[in-house]
């Protein structure tokens, strides 16, 4: 089963993944949300599957280890510095392609002012990437199941 994790990048160098990350559901409310978004800005909310931050290491260091899942589970925040969590060159990429913290936060208002009724869930995902933002923090939502 695929879950969809919204997750604070609490810091680049290493990349860490904030522990306050949660996932959301039902998948039908992300999926409008999702799209919500994206009429904003394409990378307001940036999804990326989890399994390709880490290298596979079977194939010569390419994008994607055999098995993450559950690598965000244990709701502590997860650290790519080398060992035991190496980051992969994809998830490297990634970083490049993050919106600064504060764009974010200007386009998630931008988004709440054309958006009058919302559902219960999206004010909860805004709320959540508001507070991140207001930390000086990128979120991402990541992708984690079976064909991640």
């Amino acid at each position: 089963m695929e879950r969809y994790w919204l997750t604070p990048i609490t810091g680049i160098r290493p990349l860490t993944l904030g522990a306050d990350r949660f996932v959301c559901a039902p998948p039908d409310e992300l999926a409008g949300f999702r799209r919500s978004l994206d009429a904003v800005h394409p990378r307001l909310l940036l999804s990326f599957k989890a399994r390709l931050l880490l290298p596979d290491t079977g194939a010569g260091g390419s994008c994607g280890a055999e098995d993450a899942n559950g690598m965000l589970d244990d709701g502590r925040d997860v650290v790519f510095d080398s060992a035991p969590l190496p980051l992969s060159d994809c998830g490297m990429a990634l970083l490049d392609r993050l919106l600064a913290p504060a764009e974010t936060a200007s386009l998630l208002e931008t988004f709440e002012a054309g958006s009058p009724v919302l559902p219960a869930s999206h004010r909860r995902w805004l709320a959540a990437m508001r507070d991140w933002t207001g930390k000086g923090w990128s979120v991402i939502l990541l992708k984690e199941g079976p064909e991640t």
